[in-house]
């Protein structure tokens, strides 16, 4: 008998041990999760977005803790740089790559305080200040400083340019490292491609659209000036599980004459259907390249440089 009482009294003590440990000492499992795991989801994520061209190549990036909870955020250069670069802010939750920001001119911090802070830049017209505040996955803007011409709001009420000015000097852009993902590229010659000169080619090939599993295109020839001097009728070919895709940088011209160094240059790469069928939603022309046998569409490539 007393030693099923001593069980169960050392059975009680060790219960509450635990519960007292749990409450002065709670587990903070959005903390505890590795710097690893984080980057390497983040790496992951941006692959993808990259591939499927939701993100541009050489998409740079940078990790900075904006709520000191242990996570570091991902903020990410939607352009390299320059007067056109946008920002995109993540953070890491529940083991998911989650938007908090999008579309600011430039992404900052606070010294002392737990922000995530916006610049938007409109040129001397227009200027924004957005502070924004993480929980739980979500964010929230807290505070919104707008200079429009010489009217000066916060919250949508009326401040001095001093306060705002103030506000301007206390952010700092100072993230630390950056970071580059690159696509990987090949050269046309090595997928297949026929990259000589328009001037040398009897036709050119373009996709005109993709519908019902098929490829629609159609051939041309041009004359001076690059004027179309003769357009076949629309021609189809299936598109079968063997069909391969690609996708060109649009930047690059090939000449059909560089030397080696540049003829080396990497600029197209493999593309999914998937991502095939969603460039063509938006698709607007430029050189293509197809190729079809027996009716079946061997490989096809939209966007790329092929003509010199």
């Amino acid at each position: 008998m007393k030693k099923a009482i001593l069980k169960r009294t050392l059975a009680f003590f060790c219960a509450a041990a635990v519960f007292a440990t749990s409450v002065l000492h709670p587990v903070d499992t959005q903390a505890a999760t590795s710097a690893k795991t984080v980057t390497n989801a983040y790496v992951t994520y941006l692959k993808k977005q990259i591939a499927s061209c939701k993100y541009p190549e050489d998409v740079s990036y940078q990790l900075y803790d904006f709520n000191k909870d242990g996570v570091k955020e991902l903020v990410v250069a939607s352009y390299n740089g320059g007067a056109r670069a946008t920002y995109d802010v993540y953070t890491y939750y529940k083991k998911k790559v989650v938007k908090l920001v999008t579309g600011e001119s430039d992404i900052n911090y606070i010294k002392g305080k737990k922000y995530i802070v916006g610049h938007g830049s409109g040129g001397v017209s227009y200027n924004s200040i957005t502070l924004y505040q993480i929980k739980n996955g979500k964010v929230k803007k807290v505070e919104t400083y707008l200079k429009r011409w010489n009217n000066y709001t916060l919250n949508g009420k009326k401040i001095s340019s001093t306060r705002f000015y103030n506000m301007f000097k206390k952010m700092n852009d100072s993230l630390g490292k950056s970071y580059t993902i690159q696509k990987s590229y090949t050269t046309p010659k090595k997928v297949g491609f026929s990259v000589l000169p328009s001037s040398t080619k009897k036709k050119e090939i373009a996709v005109k659209k993709i519908a019902n599993g098929k490829i629609y295109y159609y051939e041309y020839k041009t004359g001076e000036a690059g004027l179309t001097t003769w357009k076949s009728k629309t021609k189809t070919a299936k598109i079968t599980s063997a069909t391969k895709f690609y996708y060109g940088d649009t930047t690059q011209v090939y000449k059909g004459n560089r030397n080696v160094n540049e003829d080396n240059r990497k600029w197209v790469y493999s593309i999914s259907k998937a991502q095939f069928m969603d460039k063509m939603a938006t698709y607007y022309g430029g050189s293509d390249y197809i190729q079809v046998k027996n009716g079946k569409v061997v490989k096809v490539a939209i966007h790329i440089r092929i003509a010199g």
